[in-house]
């Protein structure tokens, strides 16, 4: 992937999933407890958030000019 709008998409967007994974994790090990309660509201906005970013990394490729 050549253009830089596509790859820094792309790159946001497994940032986004690595922090839905530390979340995930959180939730699951401290269920019942305050901490898996804040997890638990994170991923509600972070699974929507990941949604646009996968939207954008898409247009952006779809966009790119042939060469």
């Amino acid at each position: 992937m050549s253009d830089p709008l596509a790859t820094y998409l792309q790159d946001h967007l497994a940032g986004a999933m690595a922090g839905i994974e530390i979340l995930e994790a959180l939730r699951d090990q401290h269920a019942g407890e305050p901490l898996g309660s804040f997890a638990t509201e994170m991923l509600a906005s972070q699974y929507e958030r990941v949604e646009e970013r996968r939207l954008l990394a898409a247009r952006a490729a779809l966009s790119k000019p042939q060469s």
